[in-house]
């Protein structure tokens, strides 16, 4: 999957929750994204040139 729609489901998902959408809109597709559950290991996406 394209990073690029990672980022917009990201966003999409972090506004459905009640972020603050002036603090999500800084996510560009060239950070790295990390997802992290607790007590499990994280997931981090980012893009390979």
């Amino acid at each position: 999957m394209d990073v690029s729609k990672i980022v917009d489901i990201l966003k999409q998902a972090l506004e459905v929750m009640g972020c603050d959408p002036s603090l999500i809109s800084d996510i560009d597709h060239h950070s790295t994204i990390e997802l992290s559950f607790g007590e499990k290991p994280s997931i981090m996406f980012s893009t390979v040139n």
